[in-house]
């Protein structure tokens, strides 16, 4: 986490294809699979392509909603969490998020003061 959210340094991989970055490696083969290989998510209102179905429902949503009749002006009730009122795409998404309101986050960075429940996710 403070080594992405918080460094100064430039993202390391870079698509030699349109130049896009990231810091990490397994996000540039995401994009390019997603992108250049035509394995993403295409938005069918105006074609832009996302990396997961997560991000191209997001889109849609917040970008959208008015555009096409068909897609939902609130999300599913089963798929809020009653707490923070934060959408999930899967329901199994929306438990491990809500077991994040009630566990113990031991983890926190120093800079932001975030706290994170898994030490992975802390030392990223």
């Amino acid at each position: 986490h403070e080594r992405l959210a918080h460094s100064s340094k430039k993202p390391e991989f870079s698509c030699k294809e349109c130049g896009t970055s990231y810091s990490l490696e397994y996000r540039l083969k995401l994009h390019i699979k997603a992108v250049h290989q035509g394995e993403g998510h295409h938005c069918h209102v105006c074609a832009r392509t996302f990396e997961t179905m997560t991000g191209l429902k997001s889109h849609i949503v917040t970008k959208h909603k008015n555009d096409d009749p068909k897609i939902q002006r609130e999300p599913p009730p089963e798929l809020t969490c009653k707490l923070c009122g934060r959408v999930f795409s899967t329901k199994s998404h929306l438990q491990k998020h809500t077991s994040s309101h009630v566990m113990i986050q031991p983890y926190r960075c120093c800079i932001c003061n975030k706290a994170f429940m898994e030490e992975a996710i802390w030392l990223s």
